[in-house]
């Protein structure tokens, strides 16, 4: 396998990380953790369900929302996205506060080493640190 850099790997976070639209990166993405309020639907964070709408819902709702992590499908749709890449790392919420490492390291599985889990060991903005600091580093490699 090459050496890592920029333009061979890419970078998966869930949604948790708090990555806000927009983040300018063309190989990361972002796999969305699940949220229900009451007996409603379960949607998906930033994707079926925008940020303006969870904050209206929670103001209104008499009890608090329930989460759940991604399925292992849902990280293995977005590794096959990223297929042609050499490497993928996914920076995961902390295996200790969810599923969610669990469920992409089962993704991870089917895909013969190319995939990397990494449990970041925090949530929300502690992952996109870690992983912007995983992308400076792939950057420098890049130069070199």
């Amino acid at each position: 396998m090459a050496r890592l850099s920029a333009e061979s790997t890419a970078i998966v976070l869930d949604s948790t990380s708090d990555l806000p639209e927009g983040h300018g990166r063309e190989s990361w993405r972002v796999v969305p953790l699940y949220v229900r309020f009451g007996d409603g639907e379960a949607k998906r964070e930033y994707v079926d369900i925008s940020t303006a709408e969870f904050y209206s819902h929670l103001r209104e709702s008499a009890e608090p929302p329930k989460s759940a992590q991604p399925s292992p499908a849902d990280f293995a749709a977005v590794f096959e996205e990223l297929s042609a890449h050499e490497r993928i790392l996914c920076v995961a919420l902390s295996a200790k506060l969810s599923g969610t490492f669990a469920s992409a390291e089962l993704a991870a599985q089917d895909f013969g080493g190319k995939v990397r889990v990494l449990d970041s060991k925090v949530t929300s903005g502690g992952t996109v640190i870690l992983a912007d600091a995983i992308q400076r580093r792939l950057d420098r490699a890049t130069e070199d």
